[in-house]
């Protein structure tokens, strides 16, 4: 593969990984503060306040898991897969 066909792969792949995880971070953030409200809060959506969201925007592997907790797996699943994306792309460059 030419050199700058695999670097382009590797920008493209970074950015659509760094995409989905804040793609991540607000929808966990808005189905925990739609859970709050709610009278059959779990124990993760009360603890899930605006800094640990924050946390989780600068440790990723914190917001799929949240995301996973929290009832919503195809967005953590996507994680996954955009970030098994990237891992190859960094491997192939």
């Amino acid at each position: 593969m030419n050199a700058r066909v695999a670097g382009i792969f590797l920008l493209v792949a970074l950015l659509v990984f760094m995409v989905a995880h804040v793609v991540v971070v607000v929808r966990v953030g808005r189905v925990a503060k739609a859970m709050r409200a709610g009278p059959d809060a779990s124990s993760l959506a009360k603890k899930l306040g605006p800094m640990r969201l924050v946390v989780s925007l600068f440790v990723p592997p914190l917001a799929p898991y949240y995301a996973w907790a929290l009832g919503e797996g195809p967005f953590a699943v996507a994680w996954l897969v955009t970030l098994a994306v990237y891992v190859v792309a960094m491997t192939v460059s």
